[in-house]
C-alpha cells in the first residue's frame, strides 16, 4: 500500500513539473509567432518603402531568406520535446 501512495507522490511531482515546462512551451511558442509576425511585417514595410527598381529584387530576395529562416525556426521548435531537452527519465514501474 505504501508502494502505491509512493508511486501516485511521485506522478503528482512529475505532473506539476510537466505542468511548468508546457507552460514555457507554450510561452515560447507564443513569443515565436510574435516575433515571425513581426519579421513578415517589416519585410512587407521595407519593400514597401523602396518602392520600384532594383531595390525590389534586394527586398524580395531579403524577404524571401527571411520566410525560409521562419520556417527553420517553426520546424526546429516543432521538434522540441521539454521533457527529453532537460533530460528528465520518467520511468513507470508496474509492481
Amino acid at each position: 500500500m505504501n508502494r502505491l501512495k509512493d508511486a501516485v507522490d511521485d506522478a503528482r511531482r512529475y505532473e506539476e513539473l510537466y505542468n511548468e515546462l508546457l507552460g514555457s512551451y507554450k510561452l515560447l511558442r507564443s513569443r515565436e509567432a510574435l516575433a515571425i509576425e513581426d519579421a513578415e511585417k517589416m519585410a512587407a514595410q521595407n519593400a514597401e518603402l523602396i518602392g520600384a527598381g532594383p531595390g525590389v529584387q534586394r527586398i524580395s530576395y531579403v524577404d524571401a531568406v527571411r520566410r525560409e529562416m521562419a520556417l527553420v525556426k517553426q520546424v526546429s521548435a516543432s521538434r522540441f520535446d521539454p521533457i527529453r531537452e532537460l533530460g528528465i527519465n520518467v520511468v513507470v514501474s508496474r509492481s
